[in-house]
């Protein structure tokens, strides 16, 4: 009994141009990811040197991250609008429509989050915002991968280049 292990290549046959289209795409958004969380990583070093680990969890309770997924959805905002060629699934046409008021909603509540907290002796519930702003944070990271997917599918409109040229020799005989 000859015994072979399958090789992933047999469950995902991808041709060159698909496995560059992925590569790439992954290429960009960690790039875009890690950009934007930069300052998030270096002070995890300051942390780490300081020995204040208790302090990681203000990223997420003073609205960090919400700063961050500002960031996130107006990259996938201007990536989606670059693209509009490219939208053909359903979910992409969704998350395009909902980036406006995805970006929106996180820039709204950091600024009321921000006003309680600095203008106000009311605090909001810090488990809360903990939930809140890692939901919107993870939301933003999935909707800046399909942004960035699609960005690397990059359709163009097709252009039907014996209708045109037929349109303008009509118009050019119209003015005859």
């Amino acid at each position: 009994m000859n015994f072979r292990i399958p090789q992933i290549s047999t469950y995902i046959s991808l041709t060159d141009q698909q496995k560059a289209h992925y590569s790439k795409t992954v290429k960009t958004f960690i790039y875009n990811v890690l950009s934007i969380i930069l300052p998030f990583i270096l002070s995890l070093f300051a942390i780490g040197l300081l020995k204040r680990y208790d302090k990681v969890s203000s990223f997420l309770y003073e609205g960090e991250f919400l700063l961050f997924s500002v960031g996130l959805l107006t990259n996938a905002m201007y990536m989606f609008n670059e693209n509009r060629a490219s939208i053909k699934n359903y979910f992409d046409k969704l998350l395009n429509h909902a980036c406006w008021w995805l970006l929106l909603f996180c820039a709204t509540f950091y600024a009321i989050m921000y006003a309680f907290n600095e203008l106000t002796s009311y605090q909001l519930d810090n488990d809360l915002i903990g939930i809140f702003t890692g939901t919107m944070f993870v939301i933003s990271v999935i909707v800046s991968f399909r942004s960035t997917l699609l960005d690397s599918l990059r359709t163009y409109p097709r252009i039907d280049v014996d209708q045109v040229n037929r349109s303008a020799i009509d118009n050019i005989m119209e003015e005859m």
